[in-house]
């Protein structure tokens, strides 16, 4: 019994020296985000086959994981996923992709990522026309970070678009062009 302690306590031990040294280090020390938001996906024009048809406002969910190669500089994935209405027929969304973020620190608790995330998107409704459509997600985003002081959680406010500049299903060719969105949300860094 006594031989299970002393494996138990060093483990202990690391795992409080590992915690303490997530806890204390400065928001340039993080090596890896991973984050959500939740936000609102502006209205805007879809365009089917030359048809422009409206989107409704709508919820948006958003996901990512980030490493950074250098303290000022991430790769990561990510993960979108809404519903949209157009012309009064539902459906909804969900893409995955990759995505490159520079960092930049205008104080030490505030940061600025903008990001470029280009990825796959589906798209599905309850018609025949908006059903099954597979896209290319273009996206742009504005992540701005406050670091809250001795923690790994990192509240933002992310401002960005979204597109699909080629897609489509077996009917019609169905694209975009930016259509707005706004999420607030918290990552945790390590």
């Amino acid at each position: 019994m006594s031989r299970c302690k002393f494996p138990t306590g060093v483990l202990v031990a690391l795992l409080l020296g590992l915690i303490a040294s997530v806890v204390t280090a400065a928001p340039q020390d993080a090596n890896y985000e991973v984050g959500a938001s939740a936000g609102f996906w502006l209205s805007g024009t879809i365009d089917a086959d030359g048809a422009d048809l409206d989107k409704d406002g709508s919820f948006l969910l958003r996901a990512f994981a980030d490493m950074y190669v250098t303290p000022k500089f991430a790769v990561g994935a990510y993960v979108n996923y809404g519903p949209a209405e157009v012309e009064g027929v539902d459906g909804s969304f969900a893409e995955i992709g990759m995505g490159i973020k520079p960092r930049f620190f205008i104080s030490p608790e505030i940061s600025i990522k903008p990001g470029l995330n280009i990825g796959y998107r589906s798209l599905s409704s309850d018609s025949d026309y908006g059903d099954d459509v597979d896209g290319l997600a273009v996206n742009l985003s504005i992540e701005g970070q406050y670091h809250l002081a001795n923690s790994p959680v990192i509240p933002f406010l992310d401002i960005g678009f979204l597109s699909q500049p080629t897609g489509g299903n077996d009917y019609a060719d169905i694209t975009w062009a930016p259509i707005m969105y706004l999420s607030f949300g918290a990552a945790y860094g390590f």
